[in-house]
């Protein structure tokens, strides 16, 4: 979206599987700057983050480490923008000082973009003043015919597809919950965890 829209996309992220990386960063019309794991992976990436930084109009960030690593650059380059996303897990994880760096870190960026609700209700507990805006996480399916055929082919139902981890957060649960209400109008029901 932010190449269609004429910026230069830098991406750092970490090296995992060296074949399905090459594959998929062959492919991506923005650079990607992969770390391999080591014990110098964090101090790597901040490193590759401050270099980038420089150069940099906007920061955004995701996951837990990212957010501490944009806390950093938001306090060495105040001019920056800096835009957390928040997912929820990131939030509450690790000891008291992984919280305190999450809490800093919350209260250091710019804006703060939440994948849901209840994530946003998870980072106001930290601190009710934060400004948080809720944009949901979306895909775009692309199907071929004879499978939106057999997915979409009666009028008035639905298929529902709940993607990701099973758990209260996500609130699937919810969702299950809803089916006898809906089972008149529901075609298919997928879970993908």
């Amino acid at each position: 979206m932010f190449k269609k829209e004429g910026y230069e996309v830098t991406v750092v992220t970490n090296h995992r599987k060296v074949d399905e990386d090459l594959a998929f960063d062959v492919v991506q019309n923005f650079k990607i700057n992969r770390i391999r794991r080591n014990i110098f992976t964090y101090l790597n990436r901040i490193i590759k983050a401050i270099k980038i930084s420089r150069n940099t109009e906007i920061i955004f960030l995701s996951g837990k480490f990212s957010l501490w690593t944009g806390g950093f650059l938001k306090f060495l380059f105040k001019s920056k923008k800096v835009i957390a996303i928040i997912h929820g897990s990131e939030l509450n994880a690790g000891g008291n000082f992984s919280k305190f760096l999450t809490r800093w870190s919350l209260n250091k960026v710019d804006h703060i973009i939440a994948v849901s609700t209840f994530t946003k209700s998870i980072a106001l507990k930290i601190n009710p003043k934060l400004k948080i805006y809720v944009i949901n996480n979306g895909i775009e399916i692309k199907l071929n015919s004879s499978i939106k055929n057999k997915i979409f082919n009666q009028k008035n139902r639905l298929a529902m597809v709940s993607v990701g981890n099973l758990s209260y957060r996500k609130g699937q649960q919810n969702l299950i919950r809803a089916l006898p209400l809906l089972k008149k109008n529901i075609l298919i029901f997928i879970i993908i965890a």
